[in-house]
């Protein structure tokens, strides 16, 4: 029963802090007590990386489905969100983008708002852009964990 509400509560806050500040990381770390934190470098989860933006009806459309997935991948995929919602939150985006070495995806889609890509072993193996068919996300990211 306790382990079951930590999951949900970790769950939840990761739900919440992706629709409350698109530009946190959520990662898995639970057993570190921290529900939210910088992707380690040893870290060889995938990554999925996602351009959102606050005024994007494509977003809005995509913001549900990625936070149920976030839910259900949370322990097998790293989520980075790239908020281009304004400038500030761009330059923020870009300098977050080359920590995590997404420079170039972020340089090459920093306009294509709703675009999700997954990384696995620094290389770009899925990418869509406003699409908001759940399966298609699954697809991919069954893929990404084999």
């Amino acid at each position: 029963m306790h382990l079951t509400r930590l999951v949900v509560g970790w769950i939840f806050a990761c739900a919440m802090m992706f629709a409350a500040d698109s530009t946190v990381f959520c990662q898995n770390t639970m057993k570190d007590d921290k529900m939210m934190g910088e992707r380690s470098m040893k870290d060889e989860r995938p990554v999925v990386a996602i351009i959102f933006a606050e005024w994007c009806p494509a977003c809005q459309s995509v913001d549900p489905i990625m936070k149920e997935l976030m839910g259900e991948y949370g322990m097998k995929l790293n989520f980075v969100v790239f908020d281009v919602s304004n400038e500030e939150k761009i330059a923020a985006s870009q300098k977050k983008a080359a920590k995590y070495g997404l420079a170039d995806f972020f340089s090459d889609n920093k306009t294509k708002t709703s675009t999700v890509a997954v990384f696995k072993d620094g290389k770009q193996v899925y990418k869509t852009a406003k699409n908001s068919k759940k399966a298609d996300y699954q697809k991919a990211f069954n893929s990404a964990v084999e």
